[in-house]
């Protein structure tokens, strides 16, 4: 179960090359205008990849690293936190970005600010959107072995009685 949480340390990264390639075949691909929903839903995957792919990609490696020697339930606990703490380490990245004058808004500080503001509202809800998901595929897998345990169990004591 710990291998399952720490590799869907990773999902963000992969989910969103499901709905892209599925839209690949459809024309025209990034249309706004066309009501295609798999070429809009991919669209923003897409943009969601190009915006925080890098940062996530670095932070998901960390982690993935650093949960290689934590107990299971450290490892939940850092699954549940993950949108929090990318977070964090996205608005340093867009700080250095911003820094550099690599950002998409002139302004300065505020400029900054009201990016960060943005961004967040958007990995909070794609975040927590993925936690829920992989916590529910947890439990799920979880309370799936733990019955099958107990079969296994019950029919061994069921060739012991014999």
């Amino acid at each position: 179960m710990k291998q399952y949480l720490r590799l869907s340390i990773f999902l963000p990264l992969l989910i969103p090359v499901i709905p892209i390639l599925l839209a690949l075949g459809t024309q025209p691909f990034f249309d706004p205008t066309r009501a295609n929903p798999l070429a809009q839903l991919a669209a923003f995957l897409w943009m969601s990849l190009f915006v925080a792919g890098i940062p996530y990609l670095v932070i998901s490696l960390g982690l993935f690293i650093w949960s290689r020697k934590q107990s299971e339930t450290k490892t939940l606990i850092l699954v549940i936190l993950l949108p929090v703490i990318f977070l964090l380490f996205f608005a340093l990245y867009w700080l250095v970005l911003s820094a550099f004058g690599l950002s998409l808004a002139d302004g300065g500080l505020s400029a900054y600010f009201s990016s960060v503001t943005y961004f967040t509202s958007f990995i909070l809800v794609i975040g927590y959107s993925y936690v829920v998901l992989v916590v529910s595929g947890y439990y799920v897998i979880k309370r799936m072995t733990r019955k099958e345990q107990k079969v296994v169990t019950n029919q061994n004591l069921d060739r012991q009685r014999m």
